[in-house]
């Protein structure tokens, strides 16, 4: 693999200490970064629970001329930074029209599942892991065969049953149209149900759920590019009632992908938002199960061309860094700066390059305790453009990091919905991280369902809390850093 080293310095915060020197290296991973076929959306984590991120590469298409079905890529990554093509696998055999594809065990048996969002009609597929690499399709699926224009999907437990719920998001770049909202069994099947989430006719593309007033049911923001953006409170027993955001009607760009985050660590998920055609990114501030426009620094100033953004701690130091990827343009890297505001940072090879991003994924894929990004592109026509990138983490004196894996058992098993809040005690002062496990990650997306925490100088987390999505709780206290903690739901 070739590194060809980027640095930047970036500048003293308010916190009153210097920021790590973030550095992103491009990375040559042979058949990754060179295959010419269209670029559909990416994913990068642990598909076959051995402890490394995998890769999947899910089958774009050339949109410049009449539409050809095309392979995703499947390559399993052996925790040192190489990646390897399975050009026999199920998946990798699925010729599709794919666009994002979503990863969860929505069977509760222990092995990851999929689904690859597929457009124009073609249906979509869902995929049962069977263990020791290999899938399933399921063909008789309603995923299948209602013919949808699917650019993006996303699981949660709607209803709190310990079975995971599954929506397609349909036409996010074309006219229109009702999306499909399945109850799922928690054993593979699925079915279609009619809410008016669903019926609405948008342009959905990265719909996010999220819970967005702490009362333990997912909340739903669903992304429009034809038309206002939605909000939808989860009030339980399949009651999406929709809400408003204050500020949202003033923005006269298009919403098109989305993040629930708690980019201020005090507990609330915050909903940040990406704009195509030329609009800002978009964030909003949880001020107690409401919502509204957050002071953002510079990052308020910059227009962008993006289908999504992505969140993760790039520099350990204890908050999320926001990352843009824009299509046609240069992306953005925005370092928090611990006091609310955002700092726009530049990063030869990344943020100065033009890039055709219609997907991104972050995830430590080689296990360094750094969180390293991946970007999927998906550009009018063949070429370079169409290439995809991954970037290694390289900043230098890492501060310190957690990862912690959740086992759910009457919870699903994947703990999609699941809650985890790390304290410890950084520079001096007490800070509370908030993550959510979430299984669909911005637009056409999917990160590691792993959860990753940066932590400074913390050298013990004082203690780990993880809310269930049954409901339960649980809690670790002193726990050194450093290291992947596993945690099962208990019984």
């Amino acid at each position: 693999m070739n590194h060809t080293k980027f640095a930047i310095a970036c500048l003293l915060s308010t916190r009153g200490f210097a920021s790590a020197q973030i550095a992103l290296t491009p990375i040559d991973a042979g058949h990754l970064t060179s295959d010419h076929k269209s670029n559909g959306g990416v994913s990068m984590l642990d598909f076959d629970g051995d402890g490394n991120a995998d890769i999947l590469v899910t089958a774009g298409y050339d949109v410049s001329k009449k539409p050809e079905r095309q392979p995703s890529r499947l390559y399993w990554g052996n925790g040192k930074g190489q990646f390897s093509l399975d050009e026999n696998n199920t998946l990798t055999n699925a010729i599709t029209y794919g666009s994002g594809s979503t990863w969860a065990d929505f069977d509760n048996d222990g092995n990851l599942d999929a689904v690859i969002s597929c457009q124009l009609g073609s249906g979509s597929v869902l995929a049962r892991g069977l263990g020791n690499r290999r899938f399933e399709i399921i063909e008789a699926s309603p995923v299948h065969t209602d013919k949808g224009n699917a650019f993006s999907s996303v699981f949660a437990d709607v209803d709190s049953d310990g079975a995971l719920d599954l929506l397609m998001c349909n036409n996010a770049y074309a006219g229109p149209d009702v999306s499909f909202l399945y109850k799922g069994d928690g054993k593979g099947g699925f079915t279609r149900i009619t809410r008016e989430v669903a019926e609405r006719k948008s342009s959905t593309g990265g719909a996010y759920f999220g819970d967005l007033d702490g009362d333990g049911k997912p909340d739903l923001f669903m992304p429009n590019n034809s038309g206002k953006a939605a909000l939808f409170r989860n009030t339980g027993d399949w009651n999406l009632v929709p809400a408003t955001i204050a500020g949202l009607d003033l923005n006269p760009f298009p919403v098109s992908g989305s993040c629930w985050v708690d980019y201020n660590n005090d507990g609330q998920l915050d909903l940040s938002m990406a704009c195509a055609q030329g609009g800002n990114a978009l964030l909003f501030k949880n001020v107690g199960a409401t919502l509204e426009p957050a002071q953002l620094g510079d990052a308020a100033l910059f227009s962008t061309n993006a289908g999504l953004l992505q969140w993760g701690d790039l520099d350990n130091d204890g908050d999320l860094d926001c990352i843009v990827p824009n299509w046609g343009a240069g992306s953005f890297i925005y370092q928090n700066q611990g006091d609310g505001t955002f700092k726009r940072i530049a990063l030869p090879g990344f943020t100065d390059q033009v890039f055709y991003a219609s997907s991104c994924a972050l995830t430590d894929y080689d296990n360094d305790g750094r969180v390293d990004v991946l970007l999927g592109q998906w550009p009018v026509r063949p070429g370079d453009g169409e290439l995809t990138k991954l970037f290694h983490n390289d900043t230098p004196n890492p501060s310190n990091w957690v990862k912690v894996k959740l086992k759910g058992t009457t919870s699903n098993r994947a703990a999609i919905g699941a809650r985890i809040t790390v304290r410890a005690t950084i520079r001096n002062s007490t800070v509370n991280q908030l993550r959510e496990v979430n299984a669909g990650s911005g637009f056409r997306s999917q990160s590691d369902l792993t959860q990753h925490f940066g932590l400074g100088d913390a050298k013990q987390i004082n203690e780990i809390e993880i809310r269930w999505p049954s409901g339960k709780t649980q809690l670790l206290k002193n726990q050194p850093a450093n290291q992947i903690i596993e945690i099962t739901e208990p019984s």
